[in-house]
């Protein structure tokens, strides 16, 4: 008795490429909502919100606020928003000693916001500033200009330098 012929080669076979979409479960929906988190309805019209780091490893460390505060940043009150009335990491007894215990804090994180508008212009300005970095590059990559990344040096102030030697013979 004769079986078939051994195969040569696998050129002629080929595996399919279909997805398994059809087989595949889908995924289950999270309904996890993480401890920082504003929903966008709650959110003043025209203002936009930012978490602000205050504490460091649980050390008041609040010149990251100062920073922010400068920006325009301003902190989010507590009766705002009814989650976070009594919430948060407001200790009894620590009032008198916090200055944010009025505000909305989590977790050494500070609600702050901001007008909207002066948010878009700040990330447009960030924007044109990393643009203009990447332009940079590519003039300094085609031959123009100096390397984007060096240290800049102004040396239309400096003095000359020289050095001055005398020989005598003896």
């Amino acid at each position: 008795m004769v079986g078939p012929a051994p195969r040569q080669t696998r050129v002629n076979e080929t595996r399919s490429t279909e997805t398994r979409s059809n087989l595949a479960r889908e995924m289950p929906k999270s309904r996890h909502v993480g401890k920082l988190y504003i929903d966008r309805a709650e959110i003043p019209p025209g203002m936009d919100y930012s978490w602000v780091a205050i504490e460091q490893m649980q050390t008041p460390d609040y010149a990251r606020a100062d920073e922010q505060s400068a920006k325009g940043w301003t902190p989010v009150p507590r009766s705002r928003h009814s989650r976070f009335r009594n919430g948060g990491s407001l200790i009894p007894g620590r009032a008198e000693t916090d200055p944010y215990a009025q505000f909305i804090k989590v977790g050494g994180s500070l609600l702050c916001e901001r007008p909207e508008q002066d948010v878009l212009e700040d990330k447009a300005h960030l924007a044109e500033q990393a643009a203009e970095r990447m332009r940079s590059i590519s003039r300094w990559r085609n031959g123009e200009g100096v390397d984007p990344l060096m240290p800049r040096v102004d040396n239309s102030t400096a003095p000359e330098m020289g050095y001055a030697a005398s020989f005598k013979k003896d």
